[in-house]
């Protein structure tokens, strides 16, 4: 496959940023998708990830999606917090 464009992977960054989690829907494996959320260290800089992946079918469902990503972002929230990590 092409190699994606710096501005699309710098539009694609921008997007994640405001939104606060990541998806990728099949990107590395046909019909498996994944969520991710940026955890913070104490200084504001992303230390890691929490992700979800799956059946594309399941963690994509409309039916939960909205929940399940605020869990994700939740959970990734926790996990900053305990490495220092404030909202400002």
């Amino acid at each position: 496959p092409p190699r994606p464009d710096s501005k699309d992977i710098i539009a694609d960054i921008a997007r994640i940023r405001a939104a606060g989690y990541s998806v990728s829907d099949g990107d590395v494996t046909p019909g498996i998708a994944s969520l991710g959320a940026p955890v913070f260290n104490h200084r504001g800089e992303v230390q890691g990830a929490l992700s979800l992946s799956g059946l594309r079918g399941q963690v994509l469902n409309p039916a939960g999606l909205d929940d399940t990503i605020e869990l994700l972002r939740h959970a990734a929230g926790k996990a900053s917090a305990a490495l220092g990590w404030e909202v400002s």
